[in-house]
């Protein structure tokens, strides 16, 4: 399926060189055009992610087309216990594709949106939805603070997340706990809003 795509974890140098791209001009990129429901974890496998898109579009096959179509995509982090460098190359993707509006929606395990809730990727639920609609969503996801040490300071952040689930993503993230989450800077936020909605309703 067309609206699915795969990214991997990419070297340092690919990032410069994305981050580099964005800063010369403005205009609508080919990325921009799409409206990205990126499926976070350490590892998504392919027949996992194609599961998801189909249960996805079958469910809503409007979302396919349109002039912003909603694209389907993994970003497979790695571990930093197997190794450090891929690792911190793919949070420099993610960080990188942030800051060119290139991410819209993340799907995350715990470890990975703990992280990006912390550099504040993420949309605060009160920012952009109304107190009706979070009493609907039932469990909201919010994270510890920790220090520079990494050790835990007491303190959480507010809530920017929902915990979800579907047959499709419980084969993705195993028994682990995973939610949804509108990024900061999207430029498509009414369609992720819809989208968040819809994925929080199931």
């Amino acid at each position: 399926m067309k609206k699915v795509r795969k990214i991997l974890a990419l070297g340092i140098a690919a990032v410069m060189s994305m981050a580099l791209f964005a800063s010369c001009g403005g205009g609508e990129t080919e990325a921009t055009a799409s409206m990205y429901v990126s499926v976070c974890n350490s590892y998504v496998a392919d027949e996992s992610l194609q599961a998801f898109s189909d249960e996805l579009f079958a469910a809503h096959p409007d979302w396919a087309e349109g002039e912003t179509p909603v694209t389907v995509e993994a970003i497979s982090m790695g571990s930093d216990d197997i190794d450090g460098t891929a690792y911190g190359a793919a949070i420099m993707q993610v960080t990188a594709r942030a800051a060119t509006k290139e991410l819209d929606i993340m799907i995350c395990d715990e470890r990975n949106a703990a992280r990006n809730a912390h550099s504040d990727l993420f949309y605060l639920l009160d920012e952009i939805f109304t107190e009706e609609e979070i009493a609907r969503f039932g469990e909201t996801l919010s994270y510890e603070m920790v220090d520079t040490d990494g050790n835990p300071t007491g303190e959480w952040t507010p809530a920017c997340g929902v915990k979800i689930s579907s047959p499709a993503l419980d084969a993705i993230y195993g028994s682990g706990e995973y939610g949804i989450f509108i990024v900061g800077s999207t430029t498509h936020l009414d369609q992720a809003k819809e989208v968040f909605l819809a994925l929080t309703a199931q």
